[in-house]
């Protein structure tokens, strides 16, 4: 498969490809999805099983973010190399880990951009638990303090396929105080199409495996019956992929552990 895999050496190579691939080795912060640390090795053996790719490859894999001493010294690593990837105009393709990691995918833009990005999430849920100093970021608080802490960074946020039950009123509330959208799962399955210039307008996008409903993607300790279907998803982010705009994407809490006959 003709795809550049970086070896330490071979820095220029690397740097006239299009997309790096990412892999996160740590599931800390994660509701109990210990094992989605081994989601990007998984993910190869898939994708290097693909039999059709361009001639001339533009990916780079540029192996896997090992889990630092603390969560803290991962997200650390992982915000440096994301934004030495988008310096070079490189599109990261991040994969593993929990959804806590798309907090070190948004801070790599703070080295990057003059004003605030746009961000997507696709996730069954929202978390704002109060983010006090000292405590370790989990996915009940780690959009708080980013949306607290780092308040200029965010210029919009958008919430796609989110499940009305599992998210309190007053998150609702606090999310449109903030001039911040949401589109419940029901909404967006009516016209899938709606969703395209949402998608085009994010320059990042954060993926939530749990969004999509169980008999599709089981890989995730708490999947859900309810969610996206993969076709569902594969349009979303194929509209993604046709934007000018999205620099960075990263997949998040897949977990093979819990992954029947690799469907997911």
């Amino acid at each position: 498969l003709p795809i550049i895999i970086y070896d330490g050496t071979n820095d220029a190579d690397v740097l006239r490809c299009k997309v790096a691939l990412i892999g996160v080795l740590d599931s800390r912060g994660s509701d109990n999805n210990n094992g989605a640390e081994a989601a990007i090795n998984q993910v190869r053996s898939q994708l290097y099983a693909f039999k059709s790719m361009p001639e001339h490859s533009t990916i780079a894999d540029i192996g896997n973010i090992v889990a630092g001493e603390s969560l803290n010294d991962t997200l650390f690593a992982l915000e440096q190399v994301t934004f030495q990837m988008l310096q070079h105009k490189i599109f990261p393709i991040i994969i593993g880990g929990s959804i806590v990691q798309s907090y070190a995918q948004a801070m790599a833009y703070t080295h990057l951009m003059n004003g605030a990005m746009d961000m997507i999430c696709i996730d069954e849920q929202f978390e704002l638990d109060t983010y006090f100093d000292g405590q370790e970021l989990n996915e009940q608080n780690y959009l708080y303090k980013l949306f607290v802490d780092h308040s200029l960074l965010i210029n919009t946020f958008t919430l796609l396929g989110y499940q009305s039950y599992y998210i309190r009123d007053t998150y609702r509330k606090m999310l449109k105080d903030m001039k911040h959208d949401a589109y419940r799962l029901g909404i967006i399955r009516e016209d899938i199409r709606e969703v395209e210039p949402l998608v085009r307008n994010g320059d990042m996008i954060a993926v939530n495996i749990a969004a999509m409903r169980s008999c599709d993607a089981p890989g995730h300790v708490n999947a859900s019956p309810n969610g996206f279907f993969a076709d569902e998803m594969c349009q979303i982010l194929r509209y993604a992929a046709a934007s000018d705009k999205l620099s960075s994407i990263g997949i998040y809490n897949y977990n093979p552990n819990y992954d029947i006959q690799h469907i997911t």
